[in-house]
């Protein structure tokens, strides 16, 4: 019983993620698409250590400050002058590179498969059920 808890918990979870990562990228490629690059200034680049390297950067845009999540290739053509393109979503109401929006839809994909594992969890012990009552005659 604990088992199946942790499976209807788990497959919630991942759903959530999954529909709110989904909501991500969908907002995010509208603003691509529909919209041209912003103009920006850039503040500040950084590298976050934490479990594992991320690159950042730090731009104004409209008066306000935002951080932007960047690939490590784009962080070092910085140096070189070449800047990334930058659109603004204002149902997000952020700052987003193309890149974040690849991201967030390969989270989707990934808790999507995940919540897809777990009801076929779920279920298997009603298919195999069904599958026994079939060998002995009922239907």
């Amino acid at each position: 019983m604990k088992t199946k808890i942790l499976i209807i918990f788990f497959s919630v979870l991942s759903l959530s993620i999954s529909i709110y990562h989904f909501y991500y990228f969908n907002n995010s490629k509208m603003a691509i698409t529909n919209t041209a690059p912003v103009i920006y200034k850039v503040l500040e680049k950084k590298i976050n250590r934490g479990s594992g390297l991320s690159y950042v950067l730090k731009v104004l845009y409209n008066d306000k400050k935002y951080w932007v999540d960047i690939t490590e290739k784009t962080f070092y053509k910085l140096d070189n002058d070449k800047f990334p393109d930058l659109y603004y979503s204002e149902t997000l109401g952020t700052v987003i590179t193309n890149w974040e929006s690849k991201k967030a839809f390969r989270i989707f994909m990934f808790f999507s498969m995940f919540f897809s594992i777990t009801i076929i969890m779920l279920l298997y012990p009603i298919i195999r059920l069904g599958k026994i009552g079939n060998d002995y005659g009922v239907k």
